[in-house]
């Protein structure tokens, strides 16, 4: 009998998106937003709290420990809107906040609201995982929107 492929899929999609792609999104909005809004750029909390926990996340992925990766995804998401929601709403004086930046807090909101169903999905019902993570993760808004109807 041959071992499933679901765990190393999993693992992949869960190093590159929560791993990978958030250490480069972490790199953007820690530069982008201070100077767009003029503010200070991360804590020395922030900055740690974002060097070690996307490397965890990725370590408990790697050892199949689905929920702490996603603990730990949420935990990096909650640093990150700490970071984001004071300097969009309190930029410095005389700066203004480009119309796109609300799209930062709710995507990163929709990427905390979206964990905890992967997180379920992994412990209570794994034959979930794949269709769960992809609508929960990134296939949120998509899967909600009408689909386009298909011609005559």
């Amino acid at each position: 009998m041959t071992p499933s492929p679901e765990p190393v899929r999993t693992f992949h999609a869960l190093a590159l998106v929560q791993g990978f792609l958030l250490c480069f999104a972490l790199g953007f909005l820690y530069t982008f937003i201070p100077r767009r809004t003029g503010t200070s750029g991360p804590s020395v909390v922030q900055l740690g709290a974002s060097l070690v926990l996307p490397v965890l996340l990725t370590a408990s992925a790697w050892v199949e420990a689905w929920l702490w990766s996603q603990l730990l995804f949420l935990g990096q998401l909650v640093v990150l809107l700490g970071f984001v929601v004071p300097r969009v709403l309190l930029p410095a004086e005389g700066r203004g906040v480009p119309e796109g930046m609300v799209w930062v807090p709710v995507a990163v909101g929709t990427g905390a609201a979206g964990a905890p169903g992967c997180g379920w999905a992994a412990r209570r019902a794994p034959s979930w995982w794949p269709r769960g993570c992809g609508w929960c993760s990134s296939g949120r808004w998509r899967a909600a929107s009408p689909r386009p109807t298909e011609g005559p």
